[in-house]
């Protein structure tokens, strides 16, 4: 099997991760109308003046919630992560270690060809370990450890 490189690898992760929030959303929609075929079908032979469903409020309703959340995952995932790890961005290295992790990363987009990254370190229980690197086209790219 090819891999590829590491733009093809990330190209085929994004179709990969549409479909899986498309099969999310989809889930809860089947969930929902499914519920207000069974509303229907309990309540279409009830005699006249008696409630009768007729309108999938359940459908609507957790299609609407289940597209917000993949929305908002979808949109925010990656900086929820980074908050969840403590990681920030280095834009100016404060330190000889975010220094020469800085460099490394410099170097690397120089010797590669590719766009300048930008880089966030997570800081807490493993100092120092990398959590991801974006180059300006927002396409992840996570090194190894520098240890």
């Amino acid at each position: 099997m090819s891999e590829g490189n590491l733009f093809e690898q990330q190209e085929k992760n994004r179709r990969r991760s549409a479909l899986l929030i498309a099969g999310f959303v989809l889930f809860f929609a089947w969930i929902g109308f499914g519920g207000d075929l069974s509303w229907y079908l309990a309540t279409k032979d009830l005699p006249p003046g008696q409630y009768h469903h007729i309108v999938p409020w359940a459908g609507l309703v957790t299609s609407a919630i289940a597209g917000a959340m993949a929305w908002h995952s979808w949109r925010f995932g990656a900086e929820r992560v980074l908050k969840a790890t403590n990681a920030r961005e280095v834009i100016a290295p404060q330190s000889p270690e975010e220094q020469r992790f800085a460099n490394i990363v410099e170097e690397m987009a120089l010797a590669s060809g590719q766009p300048q990254t930008t880089v966030a370190r997570r800081f807490g229980i493993s100092q120092g370990a990398v959590s991801t690197i974006k180059n300006k086209r927002e396409l992840p790219f996570a090194p190894a450890d520098e240890e």
